[in-house]
């Protein structure tokens, strides 16, 4: 935590910077990008990638296989906390009575499927209804997978 002289915080989480400042007596708040720390498609990690593409196939993955890659990604600083919060969360294991399937594509007998047509399957849906935000995310996610096969 880094206190400034102005009487501002500010914290660096994942790719983010969050300023809380006090200007003459009116309080600031802003959420903005730090490129610094944002991973950029040329500075990943290409070793790491191959070996999980080696590893895994991402065109016919089960979700827990999609929730490994993802944490390997996180804790290799390939992919943010957001973006893996994205890929590995599954209401159907909630404690709900009911359990909701956000998938829209079908999985095979083994219950894997093809998470890059999944993703591309939802942004396409997010598109139609005007859920830019969603279109945006899932996108980004497509994109991630998509540095698998």
């Amino acid at each position: 935590m880094d206190i400034t002289a102005q009487y501002g915080i500010q914290t660096t989480y994942t790719g983010r910077k969050i300023a809380l400042n006090k200007h003459n007596n009116v309080k600031e708040f802003s959420l903005t990008e730090d490129e610094k720390t944002k991973k950029q498609p040329d500075n990943m990690n290409r070793d790491a990638w191959k070996e999980l593409a080696e590893k895994y196939n991402i065109r016919n993955a089960s979700f827990d296989e999609l929730s490994e890659i993802s944490t390997t990604l996180y804790q290799s600083g390939e992919i943010s906390l957001f973006e893996h919060a994205l890929l590995t969360f599954d209401p159907s294991k909630s404690l709900q009575s009911i359990k909701p399937n956000l998938c829209l594509t079908k999985a095979n007998s083994e219950e894997k499927r093809d998470w890059i047509t999944e993703y591309t399957t939802r942004a396409e849906r997010d598109l139609k209804m005007g859920n830019m935000k969603g279109y945006t995310n899932n996108k980004q996610i497509q994109k991630i997978l998509e540095h698998l096969i």
